[in-house]
């Protein structure tokens, strides 16, 4: 699992307390985050636990139509994979990938 901002032009690791330089790499197979932690988490409990980490080193700030408003745009990424280990030929992978864009308030909506 990973999970990180995308704020002012700058990638940063929701899940990683120390500041890493991270930087978006494009590669024949795909696009990659170099440095970017990825944590193991084997139950749900723990997807929630890593969910909450990276909500609170998320930046946030108060507007005028909102007293907590994402600054940033985060994307949390989940890579299940099922073994098995007598037919490793059917091994399989799947990568869920949420995404939550900051917000856009308005002053229209009052």
């Amino acid at each position: 699992m990973s999970y990180y901002q995308i704020y002012n032009e700058q990638i940063r690791d929701l899940l990683h307390r120390e500041t890493l330089e991270l930087e978006i790499q494009e590669l024949p197979k795909g696009t990659i985050i170099t440095n970017l932690v990825r944590v193991q988490v084997n139950s749900y409990d723990e997807v929630m636990e890593m969910i909450d980490l990276g909500n609170t080193n998320r930046v946030i700030s108060q507007t005028e139509l909102n007293r907590y408003s994402s600054r940033s745009h985060a994307i949390m990424e989940l890579t299940i994979m099922k073994e098995i280990k007598d037919f490793p030929e059917f091994n399989t992978e799947g990568r869920l990938t949420m995404i939550d864009l900051a917000g856009s308030e308005r002053y229209s909506k009052r």
